[in-house]
């Protein structure tokens, strides 16, 4: 086995921080649940994104009626 450890060593060991690892996980999602606010947080950057491209189109319609004016006169 890698760097000369028994199977029996080699396999507890990696049952072993398999099991911690998810033990780990369902404390976080346990306890600070991430997962709480996600509708909210995607509604927030729907909306700011949203006003953003209105923002730009807003700026770009302005643009384009400046240079109607600019060629009429």
């Amino acid at each position: 086995m890698p760097y000369g450890i028994s199977w029996f060593r080699y396999i507890s060991f990696l049952t072993l921080s398999f099991i911690s690892t998810a033990c780990g996980s369902q404390v976080v999602h346990l306890i600070y649940r991430p997962l709480d606010d996600l509708d909210d947080l995607i509604e927030e950057a729907f909306q700011n994104r949203l006003s953003e491209l209105q923002n730009q189109n807003d700026s770009s319609f302005n643009l384009g009626q400046g240079d109607k004016s600019v060629r009429g006169k």
